[in-house]
């Protein structure tokens, strides 16, 4: 099996929505979540992902499956695969992607700044119309727990796959930038960029996205915003250097579940019926990402390209701040969503309503 190229990974990632949070932030999500199952979840999850009579999960499971959703996308859109594949592996993200096409679209939505938050059913003739779908990360997040509650999982669709997904879109909700996106009108606008926060003007023709800040490019550093929140932000909170240090998740999760029970995150914890978790917490996201002023830079060089699927998206670039004095401000902020992640993870899992 042939290992991911870097090179591949950047050509990837300019094709398409980039990845929720490091690899080490969803498996930093999955082992703190992990400590806090109940016993009864604990025996689900392990007769689901061990088999058998087991009744405990290993520590480091759920860390151990919270990128394949991400890795299945570059299996699709790169043809690579893991080292650590086997051919089953292969066969099951081939036979995944084949049933589930859109599945990239899972990791995301992309709500207007301005958007008042996920609307609680997808709306017919609203505004917000042309921002959510039946594809987006909400309603793939729902799939997934419905596949959990279901007595028999579909075909397509196995219970251990759900698990994978709910361990990974629970990180991606969580990432401001996998909620929302900046929007932009072209043409004469694009030499001075001002983003458009309200929806109803998002929607009108002539805009164009930025696809979560995918293609704001820090012109010095050579990362994009999104990025920067993705990976450079994550290392930030876990007290090393961006792009250098440790990228395993173990120091993380440890953080994690440290900073869960200090009396500042009691109100992350979720309350009322699990179903309608998934549209909260994307509301939440957004409005972590007013709060953090996550679009907060100025602009230049702006333009419009076609993508390699044929749709139009802005790109300029970040001029200032700089990537440092902009990340500085806005860890706390990360910290933050990492915990409520990881909370709210293990709350879900607690909260299903397992079917043999």
């Amino acid at each position: 099996m042939r290992r991911f190229a870097a090179a591949a990974l950047v050509v990837f990632v300019s094709a398409s929505p980039a990845f929720g949070w490091s690899g080490a932030g969803h498996q930093a999500i999955g082992e703190a979540a992990q400590a806090r199952l109940s016993d009864k979840t604990h025996a689900a999850l392990a007769r689901i992902l061990i088999g058998g009579e087991s009744t405990t999960l290993p520590p480091g499971k759920l860390a151990a499956i919270a990128v394949w959703p991400d890795e299945i996308r570059l299996r699709k859109v790169i043809g690579l695969v893991p080292a650590t594949w086997t051919d089953a592996d292969t066969s099951e993200a081939d036979a995944f992607n084949a049933a589930h096409p859109a599945n990239g679209s899972w990791h995301f939505v992309n709500l207007p700044l301005g958007a008042s938050g996920y609307p609680a059913t997808l709306p017919a003739a609203h505004p917000l119309t042309r921002f959510v779908s039946r594809n987006d990360v909400v309603q793939a997040l729902n799939r997934a727990i419905a596949v959990l509650e279901s007595s028999h999982a579909p075909g397509d669709f196995s219970k251990a796959q759900a698990v994978r997904w709910v361990v990974h879109l629970v990180g991606d909700i969580h990432q401001p930038l996998h909620v929302t996106s900046g929007y932009y009108k072209r043409g004469t606008a694009l030499k001075t960029p001002v983003i458009i926060k309200d929806p109803a003007v998002a929607a009108e023709p002539g805009v164009v996205s930025d696809r979560g800040a995918n293609s704001l490019l820090f012109h010095q550093d050579h990362i994009t915003l999104h990025g920067v929140w993705d990976g450079c932000l994550v290392q930030l909170v876990d007290g090393v250097m961006c792009g250098g240090g440790d990228k395993t998740y173990t120091v993380l999760s440890r953080k994690l579940v440290k900073w869960g029970t200090q009396p500042d995150a009691a109100p992350f914890s979720p309350i009322g019926d699990h179903h309608e978790w998934a549209a909260q917490w994307a509301t939440d996201s957004l409005k972590a990402a007013v709060s953090a002023q996550a679009f907060g830079v100025k602009l230049g060089g702006a333009k419009v390209q076609v993508s390699e699927g044929g749709s139009e998206v802005f790109q300029a670039t970040i001029t200032s701040p700089s990537r440092q004095a902009y990340t500085s401000t806005r860890i706390h902020a990360v910290r933050d969503q990492l915990v409520k992640a990881s909370l709210r993870l293990a709350a879900l899992f607690n909260a299903i309503e397992w079917k043999e």
